[in-house]
């Protein structure tokens, strides 16, 4: 892709009034006046697609306002980053190249991060220094106008739908969307299904919103780079109509547990979610143990080792960060995002475990 330079003048950040759209799919809950349908973000609707029962609250009347908040997560801080560098135009030209990571250790200051002690905290800004560049290059070529809107977030008031868009380019052949990336949900080589949704959900506000619909989709990863994702057509219809439809399930009860190592592994919910226990043994590659604590071994680097029982036998849990661990003697605990050791075939041995950096650990009621 050829370098390019832009020059330095920017599109307003307000939405357009809203248009007529090809892809208008009302949704009808029976009893509940339009204003008592609750609104569905991109992470909401995915949530409800994958599984219900993960879904604890959706904000009904008004229009939700985005949370500004003081995230602390090197994924916010380069997001942040990202923002001001396109906000003070430093984006058009090679020379704010470098700007970028400045910008990801000044916001990480200002937020009282070190981003050596963080965990990925060196490495993101390592990936900010040395993608900088590239990313300029693929505003300015998809763009095609020196121009690029950054949080913009869009409401669609008959289907109940919002979200913010990270970076918003308008081009003579139609607007594009593009995703900023920080972790290793886009690494690999298949955008998952969460992030083409996610796109589809920003493709159908956008035409609402704009009038016209996006030309090009797709997200930036700081680990792997550029990635489209196809733009819907026939799939975008089929997908409101189930958001339709799972929504009015939602709010009739229909709230059923959908327990896969995916969707599970970061859900708020897993602590008390039985039919995920009564599954996550069955998983060829298991993050999570649970059992009676009958010992709990503190060494002098604050690290505890943990003996649960389990149903099927006992399980060391070592390098567990959790303190205080010794008075839950005795009580039911889950240990989530943990690692099995592996035996010579590779097979996970469910006696022996490790945590990281990213574990937990929960006393829950006695079974």
């Amino acid at each position: 892709m050829p370098r390019r330079s832009c020059s330095p003048t920017r599109s307003p950040s307000t939405a357009a009034p809203a248009t007529s759209s090809s892809w208008s799919a009302r949704p009808r809950v029976a009893g509940d006046a339009t204003q008592d349908v609750p609104w569905l973000s991109p992470a909401a609707a995915n949530r409800l697609l994958t599984c219900p029962y993960s879904v604890t609250y959706l904000p009904t009347g008004g229009r939700p306002v985005l949370k500004q908040t003081a995230g602390r997560d090197v994924g916010t801080l380069a997001h942040v980053a990202l923002q001001r560098w396109i906000e003070t135009g430093s984006w058009r030209s090679a020379v704010g190249d470098g700007e970028l990571a400045r910008l990801f250790s000044s916001v990480a200051e200002e937020r009282g991060v070190d981003v050596a002690k963080v965990a990925d905290g060196r490495m993101t800004a390592a990936r900010l220094r040395r993608r900088a560049s590239e990313l300029r290059e693929v505003l300015c070529e998809l763009g095609g106008e020196p121009s690029a809107e950054c949080e913009v977030t869009l409401y669609d008031d008959d289907r109940r739908l919002w979200g913010t868009v990270d970076v918003l380019l308008p081009s003579r052949r139609g607007p594009v969307v593009l995703d900023l990336k920080s972790g290793g949900d886009a690494a690999a080589t298949a955008v998952p299904d969460s992030i083409a949704v996610q796109l589809w959900m920003y493709a159908a506000l956008i035409e609402r919103c704009r009038g016209a619909r996006p030309r090009w989709l797709g997200v930036y990863s700081l680990r792997r780079g550029l990635k489209q994702v196809a733009l819907p057509s026939d799939r975008l219809t089929t997908l409101l109509h189930s958001l339709n439809e799972v929504r009015a399930g939602w709010l009739s009860g229909d709230r059923t547990a959908i327990p896969t190592r995916e969707h599970c592994r970061y859900c708020r919910r897993r602590p008390d979610c039985q039919p995920h226990w009564n599954a996550v043994s069955q998983w060829s590659d298991p993050d999570g143990v649970e059992g009676r604590l009958v010992e709990a071994t503190t060494a002098q680097n604050g690290r505890t080792a943990a003996l649960p029982a389990t149903p099927t036998g006992s399980a060391w849990v070592s390098d567990v960060s959790t303190r205080g661990m010794g008075g839950w003697i005795g009580r039911w605990v889950r240990l989530v995002r943990v690692n099995p050791r592996r035996d010579q075939d590779g097979e996970p041995d469910l006696s022996r475990w490790r945590a990281n950096e990213q574990s937990a650990v929960y006393a829950v009621e006695d079974r």
